[in-house]
């Protein structure tokens, strides 16, 4: 990866790409099933920044990434869940990729700050798990690359020292995501709301020692 960054006036910039080389490969011996992915990908990412003031500044920021299938989704196993139900791996299983921008306040004073974003996201290959019932009532589950999403949101993220020894962080995410997508001749769409948010309170009791406390919503 490369970066470069500087400033000019009240901006501040930065601008970077990185570059990843992948290589997958299952083999299932009894069978001599094997199933090889091999791809090449660059990131590119940017940021800017305005100062307003010593307290204010406004951050804008773009960045492409990539999600990979954990080894569990790959493995091409059968796993009978029960009687009837049986979930199945997907070797074939492409990664997601993301496009992110967002727009940020920032505001700052002597014991802390807070950050407000809107930002707007769209991915691609989105893995969902899909069910497959055949002739005899026997259902299958399997994850496939299904859909596309677009999602927007607003977050908020504060940083507080409340004593010395004190100090609160906390974060909300707002959001709306549409996906879209087919799948054995079929349309799939779904939308939804989502509010996910965190709490953390660090307590610095003794020279070295730290106490945390951890709170995670999700609705």
């Amino acid at each position: 990866y490369a970066t470069y960054s500087g400033s000019f006036g009240d901006f501040t910039y930065q601008a970077g790409v990185r570059a990843e080389q992948t290589r997958i490969e299952t083999e299932l011996k009894q069978t001599e099933e094997i199933n090889d992915q091999e791809y090449l990908n660059l990131f590119p990412s940017s940021f800017l920044s305005y100062t307003i003031s010593e307290q204010n500044s406004l951050q804008l920021s773009y960045s492409r990434r990539i999600s990979r299938p954990w080894s569990g989704l790959l493995l091409p196993f059968e796993e009978q869940r029960d009687s009837r139900n049986i979930r199945v791996g997907n070797p074939n299983l492409k990664p997601e990729y993301g496009n992110s921008f967002e727009l940020g306040y920032l505001r700052r004073w002597e014991s802390g700050s807070v950050l407000t974003s809107l930002y707007y996201r769209y991915r691609t290959d989105v893995i969902e798990r899909v069910f497959e019932v055949d002739g005899n009532g026997f259902t299958t589950r399997r994850p496939i690359n299904l859909a596309t999403e677009n999602a927007v949101g607003v977050e908020f993220s504060v940083d507080q020292d409340l004593t010395d020894k004190l100090q609160l962080s906390a974060s909300m995410n707002v959001f709306q995501s549409n996906r879209d997508g087919s799948f054995d001749g079929r349309q799939y769409e779904s939308e939804s709301e989502s509010l996910t948010s965190r709490l953390r309170l660090r307590w610095r009791f003794m020279e070295g020692w730290n106490f945390q406390s951890n709170v995670f919503y999700r609705g």
